[in-house]
């Protein structure tokens, strides 16, 4: 079994322990339905909505998985190799200009991912450029050695355009494993890195706007 195959297997099957852990309290579990709910609008939609959506995606382009970096080092970000939903190849440099990047690691099976994918993109419009990038991460969409699966990949299209989580999403590869995927019991899992690489915190869990917006925040006020 290839390693990218084992950190989705520990994804699928740690999801369901991140969503029963949000029931240690009313409040909690209340929070918890209200975010399913939520996310099961969002991946379920409308009949006639995801019929738009699907034709408007056209065809998937299924890209292959780039190789290892040398330079890849764990819980640094400052080398990788990595391609995203439209075949896109990407690297280390997609850090720099940005003062802080927040990097989602989130799947296609996972409703609270979902839930929070509209607030991402929300708040991707609102922040300056220079300040923050979203950049998200697929978990799911490898489904043998070396390749990724067409069917996930089209589920991922279909979730991003009706979220409208419109900045870019990475697919999984070894150096993204090496720095930091081997790492993720949970997801969605968010990591703020500078644009050296440097991690700067890392959450557990979904949360809404105002969430996202306060812990922004607080990591851009101690960047200064």
């Amino acid at each position: 079994m290839n390693l990218i195959r084992k950190i989705i297997l520990v994804g699928l099957s740690l999801t369901t322990l991140l969503v029963s852990s949000c029931g240690s309290s009313d409040a909690e579990t209340e929070t918890t339905k209200r975010e399913t709910v939520a996310a099961e609008a969002v991946a379920d939609g409308d009949a006639v909505q995801d019929q738009e959506v699907s034709e408007d995606l056209g065809e998937v382009v299924i890209p292959n998985m780039p190789g290892a970096t040398p330079e890849a080092t764990a819980e640094n970000f400052s080398h990788f190799s990595a391609v995203d939903v439209n075949g896109e190849a990407y690297d280390g440099s997609l850090l720099k200009g940005h003062r802080l990047n927040v990097i989602n690691f989130w799947g296609t099976f996972c409703p609270p991912c979902i839930y929070e994918m509209p607030f991402l993109g929300n708040l991707n419009r609102t922040y300056d450029d220079a300040d923050v990038q979203f950049i998200g991460v697929i978990v799911d969409t490898t489904d043998s050695a070396n390749s990724y699966g067409e069917d996930t990949l089209a589920e991922a299209h279909r979730i991003i355009a009706e979220s409208e989580a419109d900045f870019i999403h990475l697919l999984p590869s070894p150096d993204l494993y090496t720095i930091f995927m081997n790492k993720v019991s949970s997801i969605p899992m968010t990591v703020f890195v500078d644009e050296n690489g440097e991690i700067i915190e890392n959450y557990v869990g979904a949360h809404d706007e105002a969430g996202w917006a306060e812990l922004i925040d607080s990591a851009l006020n101690k960047l200064d």
